[in-house]
């Protein structure tokens, strides 16, 4: 539980939740350049979507990447929206933080209708490109950044397609270096597309 407070207390405010047209995920900023990453499923075929800081702060994002075979997405908001949040370091070309089967992980989540969160569980399998987990993310709380209890950030919690939920499976969460992928795919774009006002 003090790993948990304290990984809540460090990195929340840079969770944010994600509002398409369709759905509603969380995410978690990235890149004080305004990169958000959460899950493709939440962003759909939406160009834009709005993300949510608090209950009184909602801004405008850009989809500049998606990745449906990862189940990413990357959002661009205003640099100057980012510099007021902790940026959670993705760790790009550092090897990813070890990690093995029964080792407690720490999710953060903004969920549909209720605060920010933390939530924990145990790995479950570990393969070169996901983590699975038995993690229970509430509604919503997919997109959310994943840490070991060491603070590591291990990647973005991701229930899966329909079939995966429905058969409960555990749930995935793509290791970062997966997601490093995404975000630099993204900033080869951001000279092409302003930020969002």
């Amino acid at each position: 539980d003090d790993d948990r407070a304290s990984i809540a207390a460090r990195w929340q405010d840079g969770v944010v939740a994600i509002w398409s047209p369709s759905a509603h995920a969380s995410g978690v900023v990235v890149d004080a350049a305004g990169l958000v990453v959460t899950n493709q499923q939440a962003v759909g075929a939406a160009t834009s979507v709005e993300v949510q800081f608090s209950p009184a702060r909602k801004v405008r994002g850009l989809v500049v990447a998606t990745d449906p075979e990862r189940d990413l997405a990357v959002v661009r908001i205003d640099p100057a929206t980012a510099a007021a949040v902790p940026v959670v370091p993705l760790g790009c070309g550092e090897p990813p933080p070890a990690t093995a089967v029964g080792d407690e992980i720490i999710g953060l989540e903004a969920p549909l209708r209720q605060p920010k969160g933390a939530i924990s569980g145990d790995v479950t399998r570990v393969a070169t490109r996901i983590i699975e987990s038995d993690l229970l993310p509430g509604t919503g709380g997919s997109g959310g950044p994943v840490f070991s209890t060491r603070g590591a950030l291990l990647g973005i919690l991701s229930e899966g397609d329909e079939r995966m939920r429905r058969n409960a499976v555990d749930v995935r969460v793509v290791r970062t270096t997966e997601v490093c992928e995404g975000v630099s795919r993204a900033r080869r774009t951001l000279d092409a597309i302003p930020p969002p006002p």
